[in-house]
């Protein structure tokens, strides 16, 4: 199945939202890697190696910080904002929350997940307020 470039770049997002939530903890575990690969299957579906390459990437050489990984994620989905609805925020936060879960949610998992909560609900209404307004 095709995707659109939007849909493949908030799917890159998502790999390097669950690194952050990963690496927030200081931990990162193969256990978390391979959650990931099983949420981002059940959740993206036949997409879902979009996602799973990019995290493989981060997860075994480029390392970022969790901040640096947050940060990035955050930009590609205002880039993508076009792609973004409900239905897709959904997901995401399905996916953070089962990466965040395999040992137990830390503090600095849940801030990671309640910054996403504040940050994504800003970009989601923009995105639906530009779809409004260029009707």
């Amino acid at each position: 199945m095709n995707i659109s470039l939007q849909e493949s770049n908030l799917y890159r997002a998502i790999a390097e939202l669950s690194y952050a939530i990963a690496r927030a903890d200081h931990d990162l575990d193969k256990k978390e890697e391979d959650v990931f690969m099983e949420i981002i299957d059940k959740e993206l579906g036949q997409n879902d190696w979009v996602a799973e390459v990019r995290f493989e990437v981060i997860f075994n050489s480029l390392k970022p910080s969790t901040d640096q990984a947050y940060q990035h994620a955050m930009l590609l989905i205002e880039q993508n904002k076009v792609g973004l609805n409900r239905e897709v925020v959904n997901k995401f936060k399905r996916i953070l929350k089962g990466v965040a879960e395999v040992s137990g949610i830390t503090e600095e998992e849940q801030d990671v997940i309640e910054r996403f909560d504040i940050d994504i609900e800003k970009i989601l209404i923009q995105a639906e307020k530009e779809k409004y307004q260029s009707k």
